[in-house]
């Protein structure tokens, strides 16, 4: 049976990373309620989601992008299922990126 995935990004202006957590845990919460019947039985789908912030007077949507990347992949590689923080982004970004 083939594997889905997808991707897709919620910008949440002046969204703190606390608030930006809430939101993520609600996410997951919902999907693990959904159930998809199929021929070759119910499938439970899994979400992993990566977190960032910036500043919203320099913010470069493009870094904010990779280091959310760089924390969904560090959910994947935890176990799938869950929300990660970017934590300390790497030297090479802007400074303007907060960890979350």
């Amino acid at each position: 049976m083939p594997l889905w995935r997808e991707e897709f990004a919620a910008l949440l202006p002046g969204a703190s990373p606390d608030v930006a957590g809430v939101v993520a845990e609600r996410v997951l919460r919902a999907v693990r309620g959904v159930t998809v019947w199929t021929p070759a039985g119910p499938l439970r789908p899994t979400t992993s989601i990566g977190i960032s912030a910036a500043n919203v007077e320099s913010i470069d949507l493009g870094a904010l992008m990779r280091v959310a990347d760089i924390a969904l992949y560090r959910a994947k590689r935890g176990g799938r299922d869950r929300a990660e923080g970017a934590g300390d982004a790497p030297v090479a970004l802007p400074k303007t990126l907060l960890n979350a």
